[in-house]
Parts: structure tokens; C-alpha cells; sequence
């Protein structure tokens, strides 16, 4: 008994998948907020390290740091 579907089981799936997909239709506040820069998503990245550096003492950090 074969476990492993066939290369062709395979792609006929995904095809099916993927086209059902093609007729769903985003809405319009996920497709801007999936053309957005990288560069928000950094900032944001950025802002967040930030607040923790804030809340944790140099020196903790250094430690901690020192251990990885």
C-alpha cells in the first residue's frame, strides 16, 4: 500500500488550493497594510526594542547578553 501521494496528486491539489484562493477577494485595509515599506515594519522593530532597553538597566542587558 503506497503512503506517498504522486508528484501529480500533488500539483492538482495545490492548484486546486490556490485557485479557490485567487477567487476570494482581500479586503482593501490588508492590501494596504501589505504595501506598506519595510521600512514601518523596522521602525515599529526598532520602537519596540527601545521601550525594552528603557525598562532594562544597562547593565542587566550587558549580563544578559554576556550569557548568550
Amino acid at each position: 500500500m503506497r503512503s506517498k501521494r504522486s508528484h501529480k496528486e500533488i500539483k492538482i491539489d495545490s492548484q486546486d488550493h490556490y485557485g479557490g484562493l485567487a477567487e476570494n477577494t482581500p479586503e482593501r485595509k490588508a492590501k494596504e497594510k501589505f504595501k506598506r515599506p519595510p521600512a514601518y515594519q523596522a521602525g515599529k522593530l526598532l520602537q519596540e526594542q527601545a521601550r525594552q532597553m528603557e525598562r532594562n538597566d544597562i547593565k542587566e542587558g550587558v549580563e544578559r547578553i554576556g550569557k548568550d
